[in-house]
C-alpha cells in the first residue's frame, strides 16, 4: 500500500508525463531520456489504474490508443528492417526454415 505521499508523487510524474507525451508523442524511452524515470516506470504510469483516476477518461484513453498505434508502428518499422538486413532460406517444399543476416545489407 502507498502512503499519501507516495500517492501525490505518482499523480504529479502521471500528470506530467501525460502532458509530454500528449503534446509530443514520444515514445517511453525518449520519454525516459528526458526526465529520467526509467522507462519501464514511465509505462507502468502511463497505463496504471491510478492515471485513469487522474486523467479524465478522454486522455486515458487518447494515451492507451497513441501506445497501441506507437507499438504497431515499431513492429511495422522493425519487419521491414529485418527483411533489409536478412535472407530467408526455405526447404524443398518452398516453406520458411530460418534466415540469415546479410553481409551487406546497408548497400543493398
Amino acid at each position: 500500500m502507498r502512503s499519501k505521499k507516495q500517492e501525490e508523487e505518482m499523480k504529479v510524474k502521471i500528470l506530467f508525463l501525460s502532458k509530454l507525451f500528449l503534446e509530443s508523442n514520444y515514445s517511453d524511452i525518449e520519454l525516459s531520456n528526458i526526465t529520467g524515470i526509467s522507462s519501464s516506470s514511465v509505462g507502468r504510469y502511463l497505463t496504471s489504474d491510478l492515471a485513469k483516476e487522474v486523467l479524465d477518461e478522454k486522455t486515458y484513453n487518447d494515451i492507451s490508443k497513441k501506445r497501441q498505434e506507437n507499438l504497431y508502428n515499431a513492429k511495422i518499422k522493425g519487419g521491414q528492417n529485418f527483411i533489409k538486413q536478412n535472407v530467408p532460406f526455405k526447404d524443398n517444399e518452398g516453406k520458411f526454415i530460418g534466415s540469415y543476416k546479410k553481409e551487406n545489407y546497408l548497400n543493398d
